[in-house]
């Protein structure tokens, strides 16, 4: 019988032991109906590979699978969901830390809400492990349908690791798109909010190292980039107001949110 959820984790070279928490964070989990898959899209990293197949001899709901060259981001998701059984997918990053009920109470937002893709919101942690300001509390303030469908141009309310989202939604809309570098999540979300119900939950289901995307000064302008790119992508393809071609070429508001996460991954370090 197949599991209900497969819960899709890539890992590349994360430190041991955060990848350690992170798989212990799912298995523990108070809802157990569910697949682990771990890709590690770094075939030359014994040291992560031996932890994994460690962990899957203890659990077989673990699955595994290792590219034979580092893939990206995007294709290694879309690999491991390819794989899956589940009729939910849900991300988990592999120096992130979800909640034990995380699992259950998105599934429960999912049946009752009958929504295509529910997020959540997030407690932010540094490399020790500690709270650090929490960034999304001040720019999702957002959690409803509609509100959030009418302002996802301005932001990406939506936190990657925290999503949880029926697999028949890349049936439909189309796998994780690997030409939105850093933005592959946006773009996915702004393909599917403007067809399909999203929500986001108010509670804090997931731990999230706010400096694994290595964000400085030198990449903020590439990510800025492909971030625009994958806006004016949803306005020209996706049916997007027009007029929201103001928000994003609107220097002011990309200055305050960058500039704020900047200071707070500096202050992590």
């Amino acid at each position: 019988m197949n599991p209900i959820i497969s819960v899709v984790m890539p890992a590349y070279k994360e430190p041991s032991s955060y990848l350690t928490q992170s798989i212990e964070s799912i298995l523990n989990q108070t809802l157990t109906d569910f697949e682990l898959i771990i890709i590690l899209d770094n075939p030359e990293n014994k040291e992560l590979e031996n932890l994994i197949l460690n962990y899957k001899k203890k659990d077989d709901r673990i699955v595994f699978l290792k590219n034979k060259e580092n893939m990206g981001i995007a294709k290694t998701l879309n690999k491991g969901i390819e794989k899956s059984k589940g009729k939910y997918i849900a991300r988990l990053d592999a120096d992130d830390i979800a909640y034990p009920e995380r699992l259950k109470k998105q599934l429960k937002i999912m049946e009752n809400e009958k929504c295509y893709l529910v997020g959540s919101k997030a407690d932010y942690i540094n490399n020790q492990g500690e709270f650090v300001e929490n960034l999304a509390s001040e720019i999702s303030p957002f959690y409803k349908y509609e509100e959030i469908k009418n302002n996802i141009i301005k932001f990406n309310f939506f936190i990657h690791p925290s999503l949880m989202f029926k697999k028949e939604l890349i049936e439909k809309i189309g796998d994780y798109d690997s030409n939105f570098k850093f933005t592959e999540d946006y773009d996915l979300v702004l393909r599917t909010i403007n067809q399909y119900k999203c929500v986001i939950t108010p509670e804090h289901l997931i731990k999230y190292r706010i400096n694994k995307n290595g964000l400085t000064q030198n990449n903020m302008i590439p990510m800025l980039i492909y971030t625009i790119k994958a806006k004016l992508n949803a306005i020209m393809k996706y049916g997007y107001p027009k007029k929201d071609l103001l928000v994003i070429f609107n220097p002011i508001v990309y200055f305050k949110y960058y500039s704020k996460k900047l200071k707070i991954f500096n202050k992590s370090n």
